[in-house]
């Protein structure tokens, strides 16, 4: 790993440190100040543990360098009663060059990726995420790859697809805007304050960003009693309330790129909720069958959820009402409790997350359970 650059005078040792260290006289004037860190980790594979066994101040080391200080440590490991069975580091020239003093030439044979170090068989691994980044990279400079077949594998259809996902406003489950998003949480969770209690200043006033004080659905659902009342959303004569259903009587048919995205999101609003609501219908009413050709069967590694048609709808009417205030630059979660009066009304009569033969539970918590997941839907745009 790189560091900076520097040096510290230690008066117990009255030593410097910050000098390239391996195995050499670090007093001498004509050692480099280090740059990098080779750091020696060892990670258990039967239990829950990493414990780093050595780093070694460095400019570079070659390939047999690496390999020395690799086969030092394994030696020490066994004297220890540490079995170590594999290595695994990033994919570098340098450690591809490691691998071959080690005796796992993998750039000229890849069947042949293990050495033997005290009597036992030690394998090598390319680190995979690192394996990922460095093609990741190598596509973005080149752009253009070619695979066995002589088929193009161009750089210009991510352009495209980002271009698509920019026009439509809803994004297939990718991390390409990903710092953005990181930022915009930073804003919102942060707070300004002056005046503390070491400052040289009087506050003036106290800023908070982007708060809102409003009674969370969940907790309601949670701490609900037997009783069927709930709060009711305020008589409100506003314009956005009085366009809603005008607009959604003129937006067509949703394509499939559309479809596709909403029904991921409507898989995470309800994994999100099942998180937090106890109520076991309410649960049921959530959860859908798994569709083998969603998206979200494609990108699932087990924890993803399928939402239900109930949910499904929710999410697909909750984006067209919130779609034309996030291009008025309007922010969603203004708007969502007009929203909530809306489609409560289309709703009330309708079976939309409806439970037969159970008056208390679809009074008390079906509308509750509709503003959850509007409210999860608008803090999420």
């Amino acid at each position: 790993m790189s560091i900076r650059k520097g040096l510290t005078w230690d008066p117990n040792t009255k030593k410097f440190y910050g000098l390239v260290d391996c195995d050499l006289d670090v007093n001498s004037d004509s050692i480099d100040e280090a740059s990098q860190s080779l750091v020696l980790l060892l990670t258990c594979i039967n239990g829950a543990w990493k414990l780093p066994i050595g780093y070694f101040l460095i400019v570079s080391l070659s390939g047999e360098q690496k390999a020395t200080l690799v086969q030092t440590a394994l030696q020490l490991c066994g004297d220890a009663g540490v079995k170590v069975v594999s290595i695994t580091c990033d994919g570098l020239a340098g450690n591809f060059s490691m691998f071959s003093y080690l005796g796992c030439n993998i750039l000229k044979d890849q069947g042949v990726t293990h050495f033997k170090s005290n009597n036992s068989v030690v394998h090598i691994f390319v680190d995979p995420c690192h394996a990922i980044k460095l093609v990741r990279n190598a596509f973005g400079e080149l752009r253009v790859f070619t695979d066995r077949m002589g088929r193009e594998i161009n750089y210009k259809y991510l352009e495209f697809f980002l271009e698509l996902q920019e026009d439509k406003g809803l994004h297939l489950a990718t991390k390409i805007v990903q710092f953005r998003a990181v930022y915009k949480k930073l804003l919102i969770r942060a707070e300004i304050r002056e005046g503390g209690v070491f400052e040289n200043c009087i506050p003036l006033r106290q800023i908070n960003i982007l708060t809102c004080s409003s009674t969370n659905p969940l907790t309601s659902i949670n701490q609900l009693s037997q009783t069927s009342e709930f709060a009711e959303i305020p008589e409100d004569d506003s314009d956005p309330y009085d366009t809603y259903i005008e607009y959604l009587g003129c937006i067509g048919q949703t394509d499939e790129y559309t479809q596709s995205v909403l029904e991921y999101i409507s898989g995470f609003v309800t994994r999100k909720l099942s998180r937090q609501i106890k109520c076991e219908m309410c649960l049921a009413l959530l959860i859908g069958d798994e569709n083998l050709r969603s998206l979200i069967s494609k990108k699932t590694r087990g924890g993803l959820k399928h939402a239900s048609s109930g949910v499904i709808e929710i999410v697909n009417k909750t984006e067209k009402l919130i779609k034309p205030n996030i291009k008025n630059q309007n922010k969603p979660e203004n708007y969502y409790l007009y929203i909530f009066r809306f489609l409560t009304e289309c709703y009330e009569t309708g079976n939309i997350l409806y439970v037969p033969d159970n008056a208390d539970h679809n009074a008390s918590h079906r509308l509750l359970l509709i503003k959850s997941i509007i409210l999860s839907v608008a803090k999420n745009k």
